[in-house]
């Protein structure tokens, strides 16, 4: 099957964020796109292409994970998000919903303490603004 993947930042305090949005299957057929992507977005964070890109002034503060509008993820991509971390080397910050099939399928397989869980990408894009008040 397939999968779409689309990156872009969002502007929250302190800092911008970068949001890497998944839909469609992940699975043994695209599961390195995946990675391609998470390390072209950490890796994008920072450097001169993502100032001209997208207009940011400062360097984005995380990596955040939109898997609402995934249908499938495979066991092993999982375990690559739960292993993955953003430019500064903290865990993903991923958004599954509050109810969503990938929430449980994480909290199944034990990952949902290696990774940051969210319900929305504004509650993910702000934790940073949230933890320091």
């Amino acid at each position: 099957m397939t999968a779409t993947f689309v990156t872009r930042a969002l502007y929250g305090p302190p800092r911008p964020v970068l949001v890497l949005s998944v839909s469609g299957e992940v699975d043994r057929g695209n599961d390195d796109e995946l990675r391609r992507q998470l390390r072209r977005t950490a890796d994008i964070r920072g450097n001169p292409y993502f100032h001209e890109h997208y207009g940011c002034r400062e360097l984005a503060t995380a990596v955040v994970v939109d898997l609402r509008e995934a249908t499938f993820v495979a066991g092993h991509a999982l375990a690559c998000l739960a292993r993955e971390r953003d430019g500064s080397g903290r865990p993903l910050r991923l958004v599954v919903g509050a109810r969503g099939a990938v929430r449980r399928a994480l909290t199944a397989a034990g990952l949902d303490d290696a990774v940051e869980l969210y319900d929305d990408v504004a509650d993910a894009v702000l934790a940073d603004s949230a933890a320091s008040d």
